[in-house]
C-alpha cells in the first residue's frame, strides 16, 4: 500500500502479532520504506529510523498474542518501542519499551511503500512468521488502545477475504495488495 497524503510530525505505528520465529532475526511488522521500521528480532520489538535502531530488550515467546507499537516524534527528536503480552498476565516479564533519540532534521516520508509482514520486497528472510492484527498508523503519540484513538491508516485482513487486495480504512489509508497469498482466516488474538 501507499499511504494517500502526507504524514504528520508525530506518529504512532501498531499491529497485533502472534510470532512463531522471533528467534530468527529481524522481521517486519509495519515498515514505511527504510524511513520507519517496526519489527520483531530475538531481543523483542525493535524500531529502525534510518541508522537509528532501538530494541525492547525483552525476547517474544513464540505463539503469544502481543501488540506491538512504535512512536516517533520528528518535533522532539525523539523514539519509542514497546511491545505488551496481551491474555493472561505470566511470571516471565516480557512486556517492556525502549526510548531513544532521532537524529535532528528526520523526516517522515508518506511516499515510501508501506510493508506489513516484511522489511523489504525483495528480502525473503525479512518476512514476518506468524499472524498480524490490525496494523495501524496514528497521528501523535497515542495509546492505540484509547476508546477514541481513529488511525490515520488501518487494514483489517478479515475484510474481502476472496481476494488478494486489503482495504484501507482512515484519511491516509489505501488499498494494500497481498503478494504471496499468505493464509487468512485464522484464529484471532479476540
Amino acid at each position: 500500500a501507499v499511504l494517500s497524503g502526507e504524514l504528520p510530525a508525530q506518529i504512532t505505528l501498531s499491529a497485533i502479532i502472534w510470532p512463531t520465529t522471533p528467534e530468527k532475526g529481524r522481521q517486519g511488522v509495519l515498515c514505511l520504506g527504510e524511513s520507519v521500521q517496526l519489527c520483531i528480532g530475538p531481543d523483542g520489538a525493535e524500531l529502525s529510523c534510518g541508522k537509528t535502531r532501538l530494541k525492547v530488550g525483552k525476547k517474544l515467546r513464540t505463539r503469544q498474542w502481543y501488540q506491538v507499537w512504535a512512536q516517533v516524534d520528528t518535533n522532539a527528536d525523539t523514539l519509542s518501542v514497546g511491545q505488551t503480552l496481551l491474555g493472561i498476565p505470566d511470571v516471565v516479564d516480557d512486556t517492556g519499551r525502549a526510548d531513544g533519540t532521532l537524529p535532528t532534521n528526520t523526516t517522515l516520508s508518506a511516499t515510501a511503500p508501506l510493508l506489513v509482514a516484511s522489511l523489504s520486497e525483495t528480502d525473503a528472510q525479512s518476512h514476518f512468521n506468524g499472524k498480524i492484527e490490525a496494523p495501524a498508523i496514528y497521528a501523535g503519540l497515542v495509546d492505540t488502545d484509547a476508546p477514541n484513538a481513529a488511525p490515520l491508516a488501518a487494514w483489517d485482513f478479515a475484510e474481502n477475504m476472496m481476494s488478494l487486495t486489503v482495504p484501507g480504512h482512515g484519511p491516509l489509508g489505501s488499498e494494500g495488495t497481498l503478494v504471496g497469498a499468505p493464509a487468512r482466516a485464522m484464529t484471532g488474538s479476540t
